[in-house]
């Protein structure tokens, strides 16, 4: 009892002191902003104050985009190159919270899990900017998205590939978005040129990939045989292996035109790897236009499959070079087919360091045990095949830097 009248004794005390400690900072306050609003107003009589800009309103494709992610959809939108698409999702996605899947990430299965890991159960945009299906990244993306278990936020894909893409979301519910129109990628580099560096563009070259050309050529929605006509093309054979792949004709008589046409077309080819370049529009026309004209852009583009000729080709070409370097290790050794089989034979029956053990008897590198995998039927797979091409990596470049190092002594 007497403790608590000693503190309100106290108390009492030092509330003057208190009480004038607070006037003397509330009179310096006062001084102080009435000092600072004084300079503040002679500094801003030199100044002129300039109004921000309202932003112009959203169009209605803008709209209606920002109006399916507030609702959670999968959004796709689908249309050709330098239509707008992405200036359009930029400009959306400024409200947004987003993580942007660039096709980097894609290209990466264990990248493209690393990051869904962290997205789960978030209500996080997921963007897809000039999304290729095709990555091996999107596989993944796509099991995420059809596990039920796993909550995700909305969703939005800008792509070309619209075909594709709706094959793909098929079973789905996607808002889709179709956009039209012409190229305006061409006038926007033009104006950057010369703001930037008075350089007049009066032609902006137009790139199309093997896809895009197949897909014009012979495809259902394709837009014909027209822009191929006197022209070069990029991966010309490879565009011609899948044309030769794909082709259907309706009449007997159009599969015999068709069929001299990549005969021709074969001749010439030998020609340009020759050296005569030039003679690549004459290719484009036996190997391009006339199947396009007696298939008449009749083939479903999922209905597509690679290129049976030229695909094989180049396989069977690296087999048989990984064959010859393996026998150039071995010039004792009679290194023949009957020794891959028996060699992967045994490697199915043994555990991974007698595999291991084996392979660095006969200096067997990790490609080695690729190839030899694909010429027989019964092959080493799973977690043997991962650890032993992963030991033999590391140890044959060891074997390449002792052998460098000797090479450098003597």
């Amino acid at each position: 009892m007497y403790k608590i009248i000693i503190n309100i004794i106290k108390l009492k005390a030092t509330i003057p002191y208190i009480v004038g400690y607070t006037f003397s900072l509330i009179f310096l306050f006062e001084k102080t902003v009435s000092t600072n609003c004084s300079v503040i107003s002679s500094i801003m009589e030199n100044f002129v104050i300039i109004h921000s800009h309202k932003l112009r309103d959203k169009t209605p494709l803008e709209v209606e985009l920002d109006t399916a992610l507030e609702n959670g959809n999968i959004v796709c939108l689908l249309g050709g190159s330098g239509v707008g698409k992405s200036y359009a999702c930029d400009r959306i996605l400024k409200e947004y919270s987003f993580i942007d899947f660039e096709n980097n990430i894609l290209k990466s299965k264990v990248d493209t899990n690393h990051v869904l890991d962290k997205l789960k159960g978030s209500g996080t945009v997921l963007y897809f900017d000039d999304l290729n299906p095709e990555l091996t990244g999107f596989g993944v993306v796509c099991d995420f998205i059809f596990n039920i278990e796993h909550i995700h936020g909305p969703i939005l894909i800008n792509s070309r590939h619209s075909v594709r893409i709706q094959h793909i979301f098929s079973m789905k519910d996607v808002v889709y978005f179709e956009v039209d129109g012409p190229n305006r990628r061409n006038e926007i580099i033009r104006a950057h040129c010369k703001n930037q560096y008075n350089l007049t563009i009066d032609y902006c070259d137009t790139e199309y990939s093997t896809k895009d050309n197949i897909y014009d050529l012979i495809c259902e929605g394709g837009k014909g045989y027209k822009r191929m006509m006197d022209t070069r093309m990029e991966e010309h054979g490879h565009t011609a292996d899948v044309l030769f792949t794909n082709y259907k004709t309706d009449t007997i008589e159009g599969a015999a035109i068709v069929a001299d046409a990549f005969s021709r077309s074969d001749v010439i080819d030998n020609k340009i790897y020759r050296g005569m370049w030039d003679a690549i529009p004459y290719f484009t026309i036996e190997s391009c236009v006339f199947p396009s004209i007696h298939t008449k852009n009749s083939v479903k583009y999922e209905d597509l499959v690679p290129g049976a000729v030229w695909t094989k080709y180049c396989n069977q070409s690296l087999r048989d070079k990984q064959f010859k370097n393996l026998q150039g290790r071995h010039p004792s050794l009679r290194c023949d087919i009957n020794f891959v089989s028996y060699f992967m034979s045994m490697a199915t029956n043994k555990n991974t360091n007698d595999i291991i053990s084996v392979c660095e008897e006969y200096c067997i590198e990790s490609p080695d045990i690729d190839f030899m995998n694909h010429l027989v039927r019964k092959k080493l797979k799973g977690k043997a095949l991962s650890l032993v091409k992963k030991h033999l990596k590391k140890y044959g470049n060891l074997q390449r830097r002792q052998q460098a190092i000797r090479q450098i002594r003597d």
